[in-house]
């Protein structure tokens, strides 16, 4: 473990929404004061009809929380978990976690390895901007964002003087949580120190109906303890220009529980992440740019002493990316990437080092007609394996503003998806000759927004159909198991969402709905009947969740209740896992004291004691409650 034995120890709560942009605004502002991800250049020709932004406030509210919980709390986006603290995985659209982009700053996530990104191994405390764009976007942002990306940025600033915050949480089942926050800016630098601390029994009580008599039992072998800093130094160059540099150290110490079928289990889990991340951006007249550089190293050890396994895991990648954009006039935007990514991998099951590089250019251009009532955005994308081309990616949206309160949104695009390292070199069932994941995407979508005194109200539906072919499976072989170009799948559904919020000092309340419909099956199967084909495993066709908030001057209170709908766990569904409804609900209080701020809260999660599965055979737990305290202070800048 990279750090020893050391340990490091708004009064509004609107919804997370409080009006903010259900799907893609016609225009986006590109500013130097906060770099953000939504302010980047290629920003400027994304095509996705429905955008999900978590709010500033629902972030903090999530502090002491992994990412995967924050997004399966307050969205209708599916994540799979394998337990408190285990793999939690996303799904958009009924694709699989590897085509899905999870992006930090710009750098993409996934390991070159399997594809896929823990999402519980990333805390929000190291994050303030989450948003997961929905559907194809292989043009602008490349490998892997067949389903969508989820976009998510650590924030600087320039601001003078010394600020923090400390978060201390305690919760149920040994769950025990440290954050800390420094800031301090002087001049043209600003510097910022994050630490977090985690540790958690996870030993909850649990029905284990795979038991004959379904005896209640507690969760063993299921300790968790994690934790790491991220130091971010920010030098303003001068009033145009920007250069970030970044580090992320962090360690994860997991026990794996057993499948519910199962009494016991010696299996361990061992991650070390190192990212280290550079950022030059600027402008000049009517040119903006970002160049970015990083290196992500990840060192996985997995080991079950009952069979005296051990894998020892490492990947790696070195990404470079250069982002242009040219204003041409108040209507035209050119815009111009080019970048690179050399991915290594090193396992106990690959002959040797496997190595790639990837290297890529797209070109993009917007036009927005008469003041932004109507915008155009297309894009091309060519990108190189090892040197081998591919056939381009691209995508068109239109913006159209129908009134002063209505925009129709509509997007065609292109994606793909390379095979993983593991795909093509795990020892002998890997398949080094097999055909990247091609995927097609169409959305429609309108979006109502009307503000009218103190109410506010927004509404978003879009429909959407995905085509993905060269769906990449494992399938046996005798008793030998490899990847194969089989699959062609076809997904379709809606995704809608709507808010209403009333704010009257000091009151606000507000109501939130999502509901999300997804229908995905494999169309090359034999012979089967288009409306007889079966639905992709872990895909339910119906996910949905409805926020209420209430808040009087510092005190407030939200209350959130998420339903997923029943899935399948076998390829011909012959195998249901039952829905379920989990409640949760949060009070908080805000106090000052002269310099300091303390934020008091206070957590049910299923309040209802719900038991539940969200993956086959693993336990989640029943009611837990948690308590978290957060000091916060500014220096007064004179």
């Amino acid at each position: 473990m990279f750090f020893g034995q050391n340990k490091y120890i708004v009064i509004l709560q609107l919804l997370g929404l409080s009006c903010s942009v259900l799907a893609q605004k016609p225009d986006s502002v590109i500013s130097l004061g906060e770099v953000a991800i939504i302010s980047t250049p290629i920003r400027q020709v994304s095509t996705t009809s429905f955008n999900e932004q978590i709010s500033p406030a629902l972030i903090a509210d999530f502090a002491s929380h992994p990412v995967s919980e924050l997004i399966a709390r307050t969205s209708a986006v599916i994540i799979n978990q394998y337990g408190p603290g285990g793999l939690a995985t996303i799904s958009l659209r009924g694709s699989g976690s590897s085509q899905t982009a999870i992006l930090w700053n710009g750098f993409n996530l996934q390991s070159p390895m399997n594809g896929g990104m823990n999402l519980s191994q990333l805390p929000v405390s190291f994050i303030d901007e989450i948003e997961v764009n929905h559907g194809g976007q292989g043009a602008q942002q490349g490998n892997s964002a067949i389903g969508g990306v989820v976009q998510m940025n650590t924030k600087v600033d320039i601001q003078s003087g010394f600020s923090g915050s400390l978060t201390q949480m305690a919760g149920s089942f040994g769950n025990y949580f440290s954050g800390l926050k420094l800031r301090y800016g002087f001049g043209n630098v600003s510097l910022s120190t994050r630490i977090f601390y985690q540790t958690a029994e996870n030993d909850f009580p649990f029905i284990n109906t795979a038991q004959y008599g379904k005896p209640r039992m507690k969760q063993p072998n299921a300790a968790l303890k994690q934790y790491g800093v991220l130091q971010t130094a920010l030098w303003q160059v001068n009033p145009d220009q920007q250069l970030t540099i970044r580090f992320w150290a962090q360690s994860y110490d997991k026990d794996l529980p057993p499948l519910m079928s199962n009494l016991s289990s010696q299996q361990h889990q061992l991650d070390d992440d190192y990212r280290i991340a550079t950022e030059w951006n600027g402008v000049k007249g009517r040119f903006n740019w970002v160049l970015r550089s990083g290196y992500l190293f990840n060192k996985q050890i997995y080991s079950d002493e009952a069979s005296g396994i051990k894998a020892d895991n490492r990947a790696s990648s070195w990404q470079n990316n250069f982002e242009g954009m040219w204003r041409l006039s108040d209507s035209h935007r050119l815009i111009f990437q080019a970048g690179s990514s050399f991915e290594s991998g090193l396992s106990d099951n690959y002959s040797g080092a496997r190595h790639r590089n990837l290297t890529w250019i797209m070109l993009g251009y917007r036009y927005a007609f008469s003041e932004n009532k109507a915008v155009i955005t297309t894009s091309i994308r060519e990108e190189l394996t090892d040197l081998t081309t591919t056939a381009p990616t691209f995508a068109v949206g239109t913006d159209i503003q129908l009134s002063n309160r209505l925009i129709l949104h509509s997007n065609i695009a292109r994606s793909y998806r390379i095979p993983t390292l593991n795909d093509l070199y795990w020892n002998i069932w890997g398949n080094p000759g097999l055909k990247p994941e091609q995927g097609y995407t169409f959305d429609l979508g309108i979006n109502y927004k009307h503000k009218a005194g103190s109410w506010c109200t927004e509404i978003g539906v879009t429909g959407f159909s995905n085509h993905i072919s060269d769906w990449i499976i494992w399938l046996p072989k005798g008793l030998i198991w490899t990847p194969e170009n089989l699959k062609m799948v076809w997904s379709r559904g809606i995704e809608s969402q709507a808010s209403v919020v009333w704010v009257l000092f000091p009151f606000n309340a507000g109501v939130t709905a999502k509901y999300n419909y997804t229908r995905a099956a494999q169309l090359n199967t034999a012979n089967t009947p288009v409306n007889e084909r079966l639905q992709l495993i872990y895909v339910p066709e119906h996910k949905a969740m409805v926020s209420l908030t209430f808040g009087w001057k510092r005190f407030d209170i939200r209350f959130d209740q998420s339903y997923t709908g029943q899935r399948y766990t076998d390829a011909d569904n012959l195998i249901p896992l039952d829905s379920y409804l989990v409640g949760d609900i949060s009070i908080g209080n805000r106090f000052e004291l002269r310099r300091w701020n303390a934020n008091v809260r206070i957590r049910i999660n299923n309040v209802f004691d719900e038991n539940y599965q969200a993956v086959a055979w693993y336990a989640m737990p029943g009611r837990s409650v948690e308590l978290s305290i957060t000091f916060s202070f500014n220096e007064p800048v004179n």
